[in-house]
């Protein structure tokens, strides 16, 4: 890969960028920028002015773009700038007494020079997505929250196959609270129809299948030889996953130590 060269002056520079910014920028929702090779901002469209409360003749248009970024993205900023190709980044902006705004930007490089290797400068478009990040970050939140709950709760929630040994697709982590196994032990083995009680086998298998051709939620109460070694008496309640064309494709419910 070519090296790029940098302009032969910043007069040139400056008159070479100027020519390359279109008005309909100034239309744009979203924020347009024209920076130099160096990330100094060289001309800015109305969204960004307004954003940052900026005066269209404001000096503070030219201050470097990594000026209004989060002290932790600014690096990664001066970095893509040196790599010098085209990239999209999300990075956060500091804006006058708001809190920190979340943008996905597009960086394109502006080449001259016959062989397109003379950095004259960059655009750069950005979308916010303050919104759309805080809103997964509450439900990464919330999630997390439900996990902590679950993995304390004596309560085994799960996703299996109709065999008899109900293999299992997917057990939560209070597995191990009833089994005394961990959950990576379970998945995808015959385990969990073994621990269910001998005597048990018969009619955990008759009762559900039951509920399967009528649809119904199944509530069952049965024994399981843990891990340990020791009895457990445990009910379950569940119901079938079913296609479109009424066949069973699994089910899923939950499993609770019984008092």
């Amino acid at each position: 890969m070519s090296k790029i060269a940098l302009p032969s002056s910043k007069d040139e520079l400056n008159m070479d960028l100027n020519q390359d910014w279109p008005e309909l920028f100034d239309q744009f929702a979203d924020i347009a920028l024209l920076l130099d090779s160096h990330g100094t901002i060289q001309r800015s469209n109305r969204t960004w002015h307004n954003l940052l409360q900026l005066q269209p003749d404001a000096a503070a248009q030219r201050l470097p773009l990594s000026y209004w970024l989060y002290s932790e993205d600014s690096l990664t900023f001066q970095c893509a700038l040196m790599a010098g190709r085209p990239c999209k980044l999300a990075l956060r902006l500091l804006i006058p007494e708001q809190p920190l705004v979340w943008f996905d930007l597009s960086l394109q490089p502006i080449c001259a020079g016959d062989g397109k290797n003379q950095l004259r400068g960059w655009c750069i478009l950005g979308t916010e997505q303050t919104q759309k990040i805080r809103q997964q970050e509450l439900q990464d939140a919330q999630q997390r929250s439900l996990h902590d709950l679950l993995s304390r709760l004596p309560v085994m929630l799960y996703r299996s196959r109709n065999d008899w040994n109900w293999t299992m697709d997917y057990v939560s982590s209070g597995c191990q609270q009833i089994t005394g196994y961990r959950s990576e032990l379970l998945i995808n083995t015959p385990r969990y129809g073994q621990l269910i009680h001998p005597d048990d086998q018969q009619y955990v298998w008759d009762s559900i299948q039951s509920a399967l051709q009528c649809h119904r939620v199944f509530h069952l109460h049965y024994r399981i030889v843990t891990a340990q070694n020791s009895i457990q008496r445990v009910q379950e309640i569940g119901q079938g996953l079913y296609s479109q064309s009424d066949m069973v494709l699994g089910l899923e419910g939950a499993v609770f130590i019984q008092n």
